[in-house]
């Protein structure tokens, strides 16, 4: 009785957790499955994100590029922009000619 008592707890507990074992094995299995996904997932993202970083990089490069040659442009208008209004200014502030008297006709115009 009590030795066939024992030995049927003993296996009921040993059936347990090998249920118990096998339910641990495979969540293991699904998380181990679950992180490599995600590894792999994350080396995607890593490898664009490097990638828009190498982009970005060479977009602000010809930005400044640009720029630069944009800012010399436009400081070479600036400049002639302020030199046509120095002349203008000029013209505008210099005395004004002194009016001509009517030309006197040739004096072998006989035609007065």
């Amino acid at each position: 009785g009590q030795l066939q008592a024992a030995h049927e707890r003993l296996v009921e507990e040993a059936q347990t957790l090998r249920w118990r074992l096998e339910q641990a094995e495979a969540e293991c299995l699904s998380l181990r499955a679950s992180e490599e996904q995600l590894r792999e997932q994350a080396s995607r993202w890593r490898a664009e994100a490097e990638a828009l970083a190498d982009r970005c990089s060479r977009v602000e490069a010809e930005l400044a590029r640009r720029s630069g040659g944009e800012f010399a442009r436009l400081h070479a208008l600036e400049s002639e922009l302020a030199q046509l209004q120095g002349e203008a200014f000029a013209a505008a502030s210099a005395p004004s000619p002194p009016a001509l008297a009517p030309p006197m006709p040739p004096p072998w115009d006989l035609s007065f």
